[in-house]
């Protein structure tokens, strides 16, 4: 792997000069002026959204509160030593200079001070002003480049502050999981969750639906500058809440107040600005106090589901009638926009859509819903690209391939074009890197797409195939994933049902994944030949289109494994069998 990613960053600037054309510029030169004037935009963005919002004398929270019971403790050498090797050698550097290169080869005549500084701030209740600095690198998304609203800032903070945080990170995600404080519905920041597997539920509940009849509307919501417009005082009374002791809320006080930051354009930095609300998206603990700060909103929804990834929402219903789907919508989009004036955090209401889910005839009856948030209609979509997985209504996958299309022919053509100057392997890796992924990535979900679609990826794999052989273009496709040594796509999907699989049914995923299979032994009393270890149970499902449910082409994968490779004691001897199965 290290390998491979030394071939990418080797060729990648020839890639990005020769086929990407460069960024405008701004209209100012004077990159000390730019780089203040996107300093300012990326401090005040939250600060303004939050002043938008009217103010309201409510309690933040209603449910019942726990004792408190959590704070930090100290750490011992070991422990700092482990997380300082943890550190990832290739991520840039703070403002401080240091990086993490240089920290772990300086460790062991360095951990003992730097235990002895976490430890005086844990006991402090003190996180260090200078490990709050963050430097932020704008890097455009799309539209106007002269408009700093379409740049995202990428945060660069001190590594010395990072071990910190990873260290009160372990110590926080250990009370929350110990407690289970955590609510089911976020599948964001957490270990072996993943949007994959929000997606699965997700689908999970559509698919069961829409097969006893009642077809299912879905509200996305898209949250304007969620992780900037985190209030801290709301935020620290939610940790009290939780179960906080006073030490613990003072320390992460201390963490969120004071904190600075930088932007650096063309390697010039800006002025220095004071942060006064949010956490940051490139910190280790920010996430996770993020997640504890929305932790609450999916118990607002009493009349659907709320599926949450970080601050990415949706909220499910289903029924046959068009009236009920349309009133339950309403009802949940009331209750969430007093939860968000409450937590001063608001909508992108240009962003917000809904879809209906179903087959022909049941999209049909349904028709176009009324769905209003502070007297603005929501806009009714066909097709959604959620968690990045194109879902469209009656879920045949078929946008998503085109979407998967024309993602990656691009760059098959961009590889074509500078295949001259690479070597066979360097080519394999570039495919493997910046191609492959995009093939793969949740490719789980979509497994039971129809024979055509199925047909245009390969193809697309094929193309890619060919122009790494060239000059060997003539070799029949056979042969061509024999010297390479790859898959099919088709192959690799199904692998990695089974994978995913090995996980549910190990309990290596969420419980709301877990949860969908039965084994037959469950159902069997009796010692049957189907009730053997590992069978899991089929679901019978009424349409077809229940049938592109993991719920049931999953069991018919797991099924097809080997008992003894099912039987495999951990997930990675699993993947190793799975990979060598033909």
């Amino acid at each position: 792997m290290k390998k491979m990613w030394q071939e990418v960053k080797r060729f990648w600037p020839y890639l990005n000069k020769s086929t990407v054309r460069p960024q405008k510029r701004t209209d100012t030169a004077n990159s000390l002026e730019t780089a203040n004037i996107f300093n300012k935009f990326f401090s005040n963005v939250g600060k303004q959204l939050q002043e938008s919002i009217p103010i309201v004398h409510e309690p933040i929270m209603t449910n019942n509160r726990l004792a408190p019971v959590f704070e930090f403790t100290p750490v011992s050498v070991e422990c700092v030593s482990e997380v300082m090797k943890d550190l990832s050698p290739s991520k840039s550097c703070g403002v401080d200079g240091l990086t993490s290169r240089l920290l772990k080869s300086a460790g062991p005549a360095i951990i003992g001070p730097i235990t002895h500084i976490i430890n005086r701030s844990i006991s402090t209740r003190t996180f260090p002003d200078q490990w709050k600095m963050a430097c932020i690198t704008p890097l455009h998304k799309s539209g106007d480049p002269g408009n700093p609203s379409n740049f995202r800032p990428i945060s660069i903070l001190p590594c010395l502050g990072k071990v910190l945080e990873k260290i009160t990170h372990m110590q926080i995600y250990q009370y929350l999981t110990e407690y289970s404080i955590l609510a089911s519905e976020q599948s964001g920041f957490r270990k072996g969750y993943s949007t994959g597997t929000c997606l699965v539920t997700l689908l999970d509940f559509i698919f069961n639906n829409i097969d006893n009849g009642s077809p299912c509307a879905v509200l996305y919501l898209d949250l304007s500058k969620a992780f900037d417009t985190v209030d801290h005082d709301i935020l620290c009374t939610k940790l009290r809440h939780y179960g906080f002791k006073m030490s613990a809320v003072s320390w992460v006080e201390s963490y969120l107040c004071n904190r600075s930051q930088q932007t650096k354009v063309d390697n010039v930095l800006s002025d220095t600005v004071t942060v006064t609300c949010g956490v940051s998206q490139g910190s280790i603990l920010g996430p996770l106090l993020f997640t504890l700060y929305v932790n609450d909103l999916p118990s607002i929804i009493d009349n659907g589901r709320c599926y949450l990834y970080a601050d990415d929402t949706a909220i499910a219903v289903s029924d046959h009638r068009p009236e009920v789907l349309q009133r339950k919508l309403n009802q949940s989009l009331n209750l969430l926009a007093s939860w968000f004036v409450k937590n001063k955090l608001s909508l992108n209401l240009k962003k917000c859509k809904y879809m209906i889910f179903g087959t022909s005839h049941q999209i049909n009856v349904i028709g176009n819903l009324d769905i209003l948030y502070s007297g603005v209609y929501i806009e009714k979509v066909n097709s959604f690209k959620y968690l990045g997985v194109v879902l469209d209504s009656r879920l045949t996958f078929g946008e998503h391939i085109s979407y998967l299309k024309s993602k990656t022919y691009s760059k098959i053509k961009l590889l074509g074009r500078v295949r001259h100057i690479l070597d066979q392997n360097t080519a394999l890796t570039l495919y493997k890197t910046l191609i492959l992924p995009v093939y793969d990535y949740c490719d789980f979900i979509y497994y039971s797409i129809n024979s055509s679609e199925k047909e245009v990826l390969q193809k697309l794999q094929n193309c890619a195939f060919w122009t790494i052989l060239r000059p060997d273009r003539l070799a029949s496709m056979d042969m061509t994933h024999t010297v390479l040594h790859m898959n099919t796509l088709d192959d690799r999907r199904n692998k990695h049902v089974a994978i995913q699989m090995y996980k549910f049914v190990n309990h290596l995923a969420p419980a709301y994944c877990s949860n969908m299979f039965t084994p037959v032994s469950d159902i069997h009393s009796v010692n049957t030949r189907n009730a053997q270890k590992g069978m899991l149970t089929i679901p019978r499902m009424n349409l077809t289109m229940g049938q592109r449910n993991i719920r049931y082409y999953g069991v018919k994968v797991w099924h097809s494994v080997p008992t003894e490779v099912q039987n495999e004691d951990s997930l990675d001897k699993f993947k190793k069998a799975i990979y060598e199965m033909k």
